[in-house]
């Protein structure tokens, strides 16, 4: 947690994490979808041409006020491919929540368990 004391915002930082094609991504985009406009910023998503995240995907929420500071909460989702686990090191620097997002197919357990061994 970040507080920006000249400003009176709190900065939050939640990173969605999973193994690839686990719906990360996915999970962003529906949050996205039905947040009035008024308390989100635009999803922004670094993918491939096949539409995989290749760095991270990002979203800013901003809602209501605390002690007259203005809580940021600041989305993200991490590349789920074993190639990618050093920017997902990168990503979890400062990280002050964790949501695990898991394969519900059985033939997935195995990818599952080892993405959480890797957190």
């Amino acid at each position: 947690m970040f507080i920006n004391w000249a400003l009176q915002e709190i900065n939050l930082k939640i990173v969605y994490y999973g193994p690839g094609m686990s719906g990360k991504t996915t999970n962003l985009e529906y949050i996205h979808s039905k947040l009035d406009p008024s308390l989100k910023g635009d999803l922004v998503s670094l993918k491939t041409k096949e539409d995989r995240t290749i760095f991270f995907d990002f979203m800013q929420i901003e809602v209501g006020r605390i002690k007259g500071k203005k809580p940021k909460f600041n989305l993200y989702t991490v590349p789920g491919q074993v190639y990618y686990a050093s920017s997902r090191k990168v990503i979890l620097n400062g990280v002050d929540g964790i949501v695990f997002v898991a394969d519900s197919q059985p033939h997935r357990m195995e990818a599952n368990i080892e993405t959480l061994l890797d957190l």
